[in-house]
């Protein structure tokens, strides 16, 4: 893949495993299985010892080349992946947006912490159950560990 800065790739950087993207589907804008192999790819450096500092950094580039990829399929919208903000003192959270209107989005949290990482809903980050005023994660999925 060709790297268009001057700064060399991360060697956690995601390279997709098709060249050409592949239609969204139904009801989606990013490629077909790009957004699945990505994760897989979050889950790998981290068992290889990527700190979650650089694991965030590769899923923002990663997420960055989904768009691009996306757009090269006529008619398609754009894929966002907008950084929510620190959930819980601690969960670095990064939000899609609803690619249908009244849908719910994705949502990728990367834990400062402890390293751990999760996916889930946006609907997912609602307010905490004893601690008023702060949000919290609600049926979020460990990724790693």
């Amino acid at each position: 893949m060709h790297n268009p800065s001057s700064t060399p790739p991360s060697q956690w950087q995601w390279v997709p495993s098709r060249a050409t993207p592949q239609a969204p589907k139904p009801g989606g804008t990013a490629p077909a299985g790009d957004i699945p192999e990505l994760i897989r790819h979050i889950r790998q450096i981290r068992r290889r010892s990527a700190t979650i500092a650089e694991a965030e950094q590769a899923w923002v580039e990663g997420m960055r080349l989904v768009n691009q990829r996306a757009a090269q399929i006529p008619g398609n919208g754009p894929v966002v992946n907008d950084f929510f903000g620190v959930v819980g003192g601690e969960w670095r959270v990064y939000v899609g947006r609803p690619a249908v209107r009244g849908g719910d989005a994705f949502a990728f949290a990367f834990n400062s912490r402890t390293g751990a990482v999760a996916q889930g809903k946006r609907s997912g980050i609602r307010a905490h159950p004893t601690n008023t005023g702060e949000l919290a994660l609600f049926n979020f999925t460990m990724i790693y560990p």
